[in-house]
């Protein structure tokens, strides 16, 4: 059997074939690094962010809550208001008959007597 030649420089091809790996696998191993540091960063902004909006959501709920109490008080004034009027309403329509009712009489008792 014939045996394979061993090239004297078989030994420094492969230790430079071994270190342009180690040296490209060090470069995606600090490209990553710096695409994770930048995922990292993205990641913080939109936590802030999603705390921002929860911030405001609470407040914005607080303000509706506020709004809806005032609204109810706000109705029932309306209602005793309604009510106010519509007894004041029926009041005068009753005081504008009477004084109809008096005005004829009076018509009537001006008419018999002088008439």
């Amino acid at each position: 059997k014939p045996r394979a030649q061993i090239h004297p420089e078989g030994a420094p091809r492969r230790a430079s074939r071994a270190a342009a790996s180690m040296a490209m696998a060090r470069m995606d191993t600090e490209r990553q690094d710096e695409s994770l540091d930048f995922l990292s960063g993205t990641v913080q902004n939109l936590k802030r962010f999603g705390g921002a909006i929860s911030e405001e959501l609470d407040i914005h709920s607080k303000l509706l809550g506020e709004m809806e109490d005032q609204t109810d008080d706000s109705r029932g004034r309306i209602k005793q208001q309604q009510k106010k009027l519509d007894e004041l309403s029926s009041e005068s329509t009753m005081c504008a008959l009477w004084t109809c009712i008096w005005v004829m009489v009076v018509a009537i008792f001006v008419l018999l007597v002088f008439f």
